[in-house]
């Protein structure tokens, strides 16, 4: 067993208080310093024979300084150990007069030579700096978020209405006069229908999207087969149209947000049947224990992706094909990242052209109890290959 070595003197002591890295006074009962380390002079921007010949109120602002006094004599009738951080907010001033906040831990000493407090002071200009700047982000996303529960109120009545009518007015024009027009005006008026169909969807899709927040409910323990089930259903006409088979093994429960799941697997199992290849799909879904909760991967003998598109492809509105080689609005991914950010997880794949692919998402046991209506927050880093 290493021991450290005996102090052996109160300048072994003194020489210790004086390489911290935390500044250190040490007053005695008339409020005079006594003891000042190197990081107390350069706090406070004072010479060692400046900072002794001071009470320890010239460090206080002075607008603080009358009430003080007061403060040091209440401790001094009870004395006792203060652990930074605990009580109110301090500020201190500088040399120069100007002033800062920080946090002060207290230590009462008495002994032969009379009564002492050492004050540990410690510097969270900085700190506070960076928690305003977060607070500002914080009302900057609340913002945000209100914003996107507005457009979903505009997206779900104002917007859909007029292209209901103009996909409507279009196909009655289409089925009354389709005699009278040539082929090219019907071909026309096809695409019209075809594009405000298109931009429902994009609404829809957007709506979506934005709703990961706005509707976002409390974590409940979801049960992963009735979610895949579900799924199989919601998707059975895609299923029966590509002959696709869809398999799973057993699946587990978890904390989630059940319609978030659904909508995660939904997307998912949806693009492993759209993207496949001259072969009829094969998808399938997966999970398995690791050391922080749950791995879950769907699987493909689709197209596959290539490397360098493996990111992009969770962006909003980011697509490796156009619109009339396979429909979609490119928004399905970014819904799964934000489902799977949401329930502390990540979402990446692992793929190769002509060789399919697998998306994996992952879901920790244990999360922070504001986690589930936690809107918008990400974990600070991706996986190395995503």
């Amino acid at each position: 067993m290493i021991q450290s070595p005996p102090i052996r003197s109160a300048r072994d002591l003194l020489s210790m208080i004086d390489a911290l890295a935390t500044a250190v006074i040490m007053v005695d009962e008339s409020g005079r310093i006594v003891l000042a380390n190197t990081a107390a002079e350069s706090m406070f921007r004072y010479t060692r024979t400046e900072m002794l010949a001071l009470s320890v109120d010239d460090l206080v602002p002075e607008r603080f300084r009358s009430g003080h006094a007061g403060l040091r004599a209440g401790y001094q009738e009870a004395p006792d150990t203060r652990p930074m951080g605990a009580g109110r907010d301090l500020a201190a001033r500088r040399k120069d007069g100007s002033e800062f906040p920080v946090e002060i831990g207290l230590n009462p000493i008495r002994n032969e030579d009379g009564f002492f407090v050492v004050a540990a002071v410690l510097d969270i200009e900085e700190r506070k700096k960076t928690e305003e700047h977060l607070r500002r982000m914080n009302e900057a996303l609340e913002r945000s978020n209100l914003d996107l529960q507005q457009f979903a109120y505009i997206a779900s009545h104002d917007l859909q209405s007029p292209l209901r009518g103009i996909a409507g007015y279009a196909q009655i024009l289409q089925m009354q006069y389709a005699s009278v027009l040539d082929d090219q005006a019907n071909e026309h008026i096809t695409k019209i229908i075809d594009t405000a169909k298109w931009m429902q969807t994009l609404i829809l899709d957007l709506l979506a999207f934005s709703r990961v927040d706005s509707r976002a409910r409390p974590f409940e323990p979801v049960d992963c087969d009735q979610v895949l089930q579900d799924v199989v259903g919601i998707l059975a006409p895609s299923i029966e149209d590509a002959k696709a088979e869809v398999v799973w093994s057993e699946l587990p429960t978890i904390d989630g947000d059940r319609s978030q799941l659904v909508e995660l697997f939904q997307n998912l199992v949806g693009n492993a049947i759209k993207y496949h290849g001259e072969a009829a799909p094969v998808v399938r879904i997966h999970a398995r224990r690791d050391s922080a909760g749950w791995l879950f991967g769907v699987s493909d003998n689709g197209i596959g992706i290539a490397p360098e598109h493996t990111k992009r492809i969770f962006d909003i509105f980011s697509r490796l094909h156009t619109q009339r080689a396979i429909p979609g609005t490119g928004i399905g991914l970014a819904v799964c990242r934000r489902v799977a950010h949401r329930h502390g997880g990540r979402i990446w794949v692992e793929s190769e052209l002509g060789n399919g692919s697998t998306f994996y998402f992952d879901v920790p046991d244990r999360m922070d109890d504001e986690r589930g209506a936690n809107h918008g927050s990400e974990p600070a880093h991706e996986p190395a290959e995503a």
